[in-house]
């Protein structure tokens, strides 16, 4: 068996790496809640105003003190907002919602 050289990373390296990671989680983040900056969410306007808030902190990020090296008492929540915990992406899979689109139904 054949063993690997360890390659030590430079603290510059680690902090590129760990900022990658960060930004990847902070791009998820955002992805995950476009739909309630859209015109036809069903938030209302001071709710779309708070998550608009939540994501310019996320964009804001890697201006933090702590980055690269972020706690998790270092990103932007939502929880202290007891409104928003309730509200959430609609569920667009829902079956009562679903119009039936099947092809095979005999012409009258």
């Amino acid at each position: 068996m054949s063993s690997q050289p360890i390659v030590k990373l430079s603290e510059e390296q680690l902090d590129d790496i760990l900022a990658e990671g960060n930004r990847l989680k902070r791009n998820r983040l955002l992805a995950k809640s476009d739909w309630t900056q859209v015109n036809d969410s069903p938030l209302d306007n001071a709710t779309k105003v708070l998550w608009a808030t939540y994501r310019s902190s996320l964009r804001s990020l890697p201006e933090h003190e702590n980055w690269p090296n972020l706690e998790d008492a270092d990103w932007p929540t939502l929880e202290d907002e007891p409104d928003l915990e309730d509200e959430g992406e609609p569920d667009l899979e829902d079956e009562d919602d679903v119009e039936d689109t099947d092809a095979s139904t005999e012409p009258e």
